[in-house]
């Protein structure tokens, strides 16, 4: 049976995996299409997962623990999101798909901080409570900014795919990037 100890090294451990997946993802997402905006947010998200790694090392260090090299299940698990299933379909598509993969990626990584941060408490590890609930916020602002997109870059796609069919005119980007209704 493992101690308290060991089973927050175990959780900070995979949450260490998990980002190192979700920066790959994230880098990896800033190279698709041609929207600057969108590119620059998730090499920012690239970033935060970056730090948040270095982060999460430090605390494990300074809880004289090891990372766990066979810790791959959470990482493989955000990382399901396959790149195949997005063959065939338009850059503006991919974008769309690739932010609706930003979101549910840093909800699951909230969510993961929730569970570290819950098991840190009932262990009466603060710091590792306080860091874990630190992350799930940045975590669930960085969800927000990814849901932000999502109505125009959808609506941008579908412009694109039925261009024949509908008025060029109709805006898809307000000056703060919602999606501009049209009149019926």
């Amino acid at each position: 049976m493992p101690t308290c100890l060991e089973v927050i090294c175990e959780y900070l451990s995979d949450s260490i995996s998990a980002e190192r997946s979700l920066e790959t993802q994230f880098r990896s997402c800033s190279k698709d299409g041609e929207d600057s905006e969108v590119q620059s947010y998730f090499e920012t998200s690239a970033k935060r997962a970056a730090g948040h790694t270095k982060m999460l090392e430090s605390r494990l260090a300074a809880l004289n623990g090891t990372e766990r090299r066979s810790s791959r299940w959470l990482a493989d698990m955000l990382a399901m999101a396959p790149r195949a299933a997005q063959m065939g379909h338009i850059a503006e598509e991919r974008i769309t798909q690739n932010l609706i993969k930003g979101f549910s990626l840093t909800k699951s990584a909230s969510a993961m901080y929730r569970a570290l941060e819950t098991a840190a408490r009932v262990a009466r590890d603060g710091q590792t409570a306080e860091l874990a609930g630190r992350l799930a916020g940045e975590e669930e602002t960085a969800a927000e900014k990814f849901w932000h997109f999502v109505p125009s870059r959808s609506k941008i796609a579908y412009n694109v795919l039925t261009a024949g069919e509908i008025d060029p005119a109709v805006e898809t980007r307000a000056p703060d990037d919602r999606v501009t209704e049209t009149p019926s």
